[in-house]
């Protein structure tokens, strides 16, 4: 059977971002270990644009020169480099078009609105940064779900009830088949991430924080980002996720002097950004957050200043070097009043100078900083543009943001590859290409796995090459299955060597160019097993077992982290054994599943008849 090209294909040429893009240490990294950073953009209200919605759309869309709104978005932003944008994939208010209308029951008005935008953006190479629920919105947000359950806004963090709704609806969008592309959601290597929610707040009354805040809230928003970071890690452990906070500091971090005081006159221990739930660098430092967000919103924060706008990201900078993760501003704009272009080159241009050049500077000076998306990239028509919004006929576009942007595609073009990288990875722990040079390699691609065997003679940084190169083939010749690594031929190499069965052993399996082939190590490192096999095929999941745990797959086929007897027991019902090596494997299987060439089958393979 043919294979299906999914890949999210950036659209410039020589632009990294290919492929899912991933961490490793404080770098965003591509598909081939290209350093990814990016100058990117919000647009809130596309869902709305796309089911026709007449608040999100512009008044005169001549100039769209028959496109929809959504499409003139995304082929603008491509043109233009603008290659990571940030959207609500939810409903808001003013919009009046929910996605859920009750737990776990959904509008396909909304989520067939949400797929052509999704889509659209694959067509164009543009990646996406989606919000999975709102704070402050009374239609797919905290509110909502609070309404549902009977409740106050802030026990959406710790009701179990509504953490379980929430659970559901995470399952249910990673396991959505976009209706006009026909890519899951959590396949998609054109989701760039997750924010779990955008702006996560206490309901603080910032007039009277003393009298009205919870301390314990901000103990609950932590605890309710960890387990959910992890779960979402969970059901899509490809994607990266970020918390969609705008980095307040909580009291009890000594660090509060950097948020912005909204009232003047309030003593230090009563400042209101300190009691609103969040806590930045607490919020950050668990593994299922991948790197760290803050917004800058200067005016609605009581600090208008340019200085406070650069000191503001400059502590961020430092205390998200401590964690050892990449940084992005993922909101930032100036509020301007009038629409009037000398209003906005005077208020408005300074902060946008400020940003774009300390982003450019930090990225020539090796910083955390990798990210920034301005708000919000508005339709050019003749109404106005509110107060943040900025049309590509501003100045504040052509003399600010695409400049300054390409300025940031030539310095990502001329970076280094990223060591200890492995090209085509979808996640940073699946391997370390950097050991001896006798090493054997494989790649996954799905449930399939792929031999590439090194040449004895390759030294640890043409590991790297080797496997980057025959990535490329695969990309090049989306049919090929399985590689071989000659040294010698036309200065090194891949070339086929033959298919890869499917699973269960009916042959056909195909490779397809979508970003899941993984370079693993198949000796040495960490590995899931028992007993010396083999229980599952990702490696990724199997990392997250900690303290002997192996991964369990339940009947309703949810994925967990059981203790060692748990599985064994599980497995001796069913009567699976080890059998291997098999091309240099051992993998348990169940005793109707059988090892044919490179197969290797998953642990639902052996406790299928177990029922979980």
């Amino acid at each position: 059977m043919a294979a299906v090209v999914l890949s999210c294909v950036v659209g410039a040429l020589g632009a990294t971002g290919d492929g899912f893009v991933r961490v490793i240490g404080t770098r965003f990294v591509d598909k081939y270990c290209q350093e990814y950073a990016y100058s990117g953009f919000n647009s809130w209200e596309l869902m709305e644009a796309a089911a026709g919605i007449q608040s999100a759309l512009p008044s005169d869309q001549s100039h769209f020169e028959g496109q929809s709104l959504v499409q003139w978005v995304f082929e603008t932003a491509a043109e233009n480099q603008l290659f990571v944008g940030r959207f609500f994939a939810h409903g808001h208010a003013y919009g009046g078009l929910p996605l859920q209308t009750q737990p776990g029951v959904y509008n396909e008005e909304a989520l067939s609105a949400l797929d052509s935008v999704i889509a659209e953006a694959r067509n164009k190479g543009v990646k996406m940064i989606l919000t999975l629920v709102d704070n402050w919105q009374d239609v797919d947000g905290k509110k909502t779900y609070a309404g549902w359950a009977g409740k106050k806004p802030d026990e959406f963090y710790t009701d179990p009830t509504m953490k379980l709704w929430f659970k559901n609806h995470i399952t249910y969008m990673v396991n959505r088949v976009n209706s006009v592309s026909g890519v899951r959601y959590g396949d998609d290597d054109c989701i760039f991430a997750w924010n779990l929610i955008n702006e996560a707040r206490c309901d603080c009354d910032i007039h009277a924080p003393d009298e009205s805040c919870d301390p314990q809230c901000t103990e609950n928003i932590q605890a309710w980002f960890e387990e959910m970071s992890d779960f979402l890690k969970a059901v899509d452990p490809v994607h990266m996720v970020s918390t969609g906070q705008e980095g307040f500091y909580a009291l009890a971090s000594g660090r509060q002097s950097v948020n912005p005081d909204l009232y003047v006159g309030l003593p230090p221990n009563e400042y209101w950004a300190s009691q609103s739930g969040q806590d930045f660098k607490r919020n950050h430092d668990m593994p299922g957050m991948d790197y760290a967000t803050i917004h800058s919103w200067p005016d609605n924060w009581g600090s208008p200043t340019v200085d406070f706008q650069d000191q503001w990201v400059r502590e961020h900078i430092v205390d998200t070097a401590a964690l050892g993760k990449p940084l992005v501003v993922e909101e930032f704009g100036k509020a301007v009043d009038e629409d009037d272009e000398e209003m906005r080159r005077n208020v408005r241009h300074p902060f946008l100078n400020n940003m774009y050049d300390m982003f450019l500077s930090d990225m020539n000076n090796d910083s955390v900083l990798k990210g920034v998306g301005f708000w919000e990239f508005d339709a050019n028509n003749a109404a106005d543009p509110g107060t943040y919004g900025v049309q590509t006929t501003h100045s504040a576009w052509t003399d600010i943001i695409l400049p300054k942007t390409q300025d940031l595609m030539n310095i990502v073009a001329a970076l280094p590859l990223v060591e200890n990288c492995a090209p085509g990875a979808i996640r940073a722990q699946d391997a370390l290409v950097m050991d001896a040079p006798s090493d054997s390699y494989y790649i996954s691609a799905g449930l399939n796995i792929l031999d590439v065997t090194e040449g004895e003679e390759i030294s640890s940084r043409s590991n790297v090459a080797t496997a980057r190169q025959c990535a490329k083939l695969c990309d090049a010749n989306v049919a090929c299955r399985s590689f071989a690594y000659n040294p010698t031929k036309d200065g090194g190499s891949c070339s086929l060597k033959r298919q890869v069965p499917k699973v269960d052993g009916s042959g056909g399996g195909s490779w397809n160019s979508d970003g899941w082939q993984t370079f693993r190590r198949k000796r040495g490192g960490e590995s899931c097993s028992l007993d010396g096999c083999r229980l599952c095929t990702t490696d990724d999941m199997c990392l997250k077992c900690e303290n002997g745990n192996l991964l369990f797959r339940s009947s309703d086929g949810t994925l967990d982290c059981k203790p060692c007897d748990t599985v064994q027991e599980a497995l001796r019902a069913n009567r699976g054994e080890c059998q291997g090596p098999a091309a240099g494997k051992d993998v348990m299987v169940a005793p109707n599943a059988t090892v044919a060439g490179t197969t290797e089958p998953t642990i639902v393979d052996a406790i299928s008849a177990n029922a979980g």
